[in-house]
């Protein structure tokens, strides 16, 4: 009876070391390590891409350690796992934070990009409200005002282009829905010409909407209007994909223009 209870009882320690050697290897609670241990794995989970382990992680070792050296970047860690995650409002709200508390320290230029990613991937279709895609482009413009030597600068500068066409195509669209109305001339040029070509110049919706402009002059009969703004689209765009609809648009003008000087009576 006792050499059973001791054989049990070596089975027992035997099966326990092994399952601490396991842990040990696999998933050791960051709450079991030391400071320096615990930031280590943290750093371990988010570069094996366990992005939602990180982020427990990183909360498990704040919570042992809230006052460690490794704050800030605990802290920029669990942003960027939930960025990573598809957590976008949680990152924007946890990058918000942490830049009020670390504005200038190591991880601030990275984590004022990230906030700007974390906007635009907020943001609502075209037909829906801006308000995400907006806050994202005065986030982005602020970032390379800040960094303009950034790695992240091109980046930076190819989502503002990005966001400014979105805004120039809500815009446009906006215009076309007038001007398929019979009565909706004015209300369409006005979205055309002040809305985008003025605002977003150099947007592929700028030239578009001068081709669009044309074609409601027409419709009305003003070919002095058809013939400048098929004329400046050629001017700005020699190689434009309108090309031809447009100087079909402008020899038609001519002709109709030419006519009505050849009409007019001259002075006696």
């Amino acid at each position: 009876m006792e050499n059973r209870i001791y054989s049990a009882l070596g089975l027992w320690m035997l099966l326990a070391v092994l399952s601490l050697s396991v842990g040990c290897a696999g998933s050791v609670p960051v709450l079991q390590l030391g400071e320096t241990e615990g930031m280590d794995r943290v750093r371990s989970l988010y570069e094996q891409e366990e992005y939602a382990r990180t982020v427990l992680g990183v909360g498990e070792f704040l919570s042992k350690h809230p006052g460690s050296k490794y704050r800030e970047e605990a802290q920029f860690l669990r942003a960027r796992a939930n960025y990573e995650e598809g957590m976008y409002l949680e990152t924007e709200e946890q990058l918000r934070r942490f830049l009020r508390d670390f504005p200038t320290g190591p991880y601030a230029e990275e984590a004022n990009y990230y906030l700007g990613l974390a906007l635009l991937s907020q943001a609502r279709g075209i037909h829906q409200d801006q308000t995400e895609a907006e806050a994202a482009h005065v986030q982005f413009r602020s970032f390379l005002s800040r960094y303009p030597d950034s790695e992240f600068a091109e980046g930076a500068q190819k989502h503002i282009d990005n966001i400014r066409s979105r805004f120039a195509e809500k815009h446009f669209e906006s215009g076309m829905v007038y001007h398929r109305q019979r009565t909706g001339f004015r209300a369409a040029r006005f979205y055309f010409e002040e809305r985008v070509i003025e605002v977003y110049p150099e947007t592929t919706w700028a030239k578009l909407a001068m081709i669009k402009l044309a074609e409601s002059y027409k419709k009305t009969g003003d070919w002095a209007e058809v013939a400048e703004w098929t004329g400046r689209y050629l001017s700005e765009n020699p190689n434009g994909e309108d090309g031809d609809k447009a100087n079909k648009l402008l020899a038609q003008a001519k002709e109709h223009l030419d006519r009505a000087a050849s009409e007019t009576p001259s002075s006696p």
